[in-house]
């Protein structure tokens, strides 16, 4: 993703997508843990203490997220190198004069990231209750994988096209690689318990408590 723009750097990016993985990978578990329950697996395996845990886990990446996303921008804008504010420039994060005017096109998109993957989760996150509430907890999870999407696009589109614009293509690229990995998923569980049977400490798990 970095090599799309070869004149650009930045050592904070790979810690960017790492928490964006980490937020993903619990969202991930969290909706996965649901479906699970509902269609009558893992009943007496994940508790609410557990979800707690994961709606913890799903809070501090966002906060790390925000951290590292905003670390990226103040010490890029600080430096002020040409070959790192173009970057930002292209991606509608910049009051620079003299600009292409299609750039200012990434800007919304640009808001909604900070706001919906950022601000918004943040301070939803942030109660007890809400990592307790099941609807809560997968709502948040939801919106976080679709922030994402948001994110990955406003990240990689500016450096393939100049103004914002989107395809049904973006979405069924997404639906079909998607599908094939859920279906694989789904055939190589089901031939496994879902429960780690043999881990020496499944008792303690299970039975794990929150303060």
């Amino acid at each position: 993703m970095m090599s799309l723009d070869p004149h650009w750097f930045s050592t904070m990016f790979p810690v960017i997508y790492f928490s964006n993985a980490c937020i993903a990978i619990f969202a991930t578990l969290i909706i996965i843990s649901k479906v699970l329950q509902k269609r009558g697996f893992l009943t007496a395996s994940v508790s609410v203490e557990h979800y707690h845990d994961l709606g913890k886990l799903l809070f501090a990446f966002t906060f790390f997220y925000g951290y590292v996303a905003f670390s990226q921008y103040m010490l890029l804008w600080y430096a002020n190198l040409p070959e790192t504010t173009a970057w930002f420039a292209r991606r509608g994060v910049s009051t620079m004069e003299g600009i292409p005017a299609t750039y200012g096109t990434y800007t919304p998109l640009a808001l909604v990231c900070l706001f919906g993957h950022i601000l918004i989760p943040f301070a939803g996150l942030l109660s007890r209750h809400v990592k307790r509430n099941s609807f809560g907890l997968t709502f948040f999870a939801g919106w976080q994988l679709v922030m994402i999407y948001f994110d990955m696009y406003w990240l990689i589109l500016p450096e393939l096209e100049p103004t914002l614009r989107f395809h049904i293509l973006d979405l069924t690229c997404l639906v079909g690689i998607g599908g094939l990995f859920l279906a694989t998923v789904v055939r190589t569980a089901a031939g496994h318990s879902l429960r780690p049977t043999a881990d020496p400490r499944l008792d303690e798990a299970l039975a794990f408590h929150n303060i």
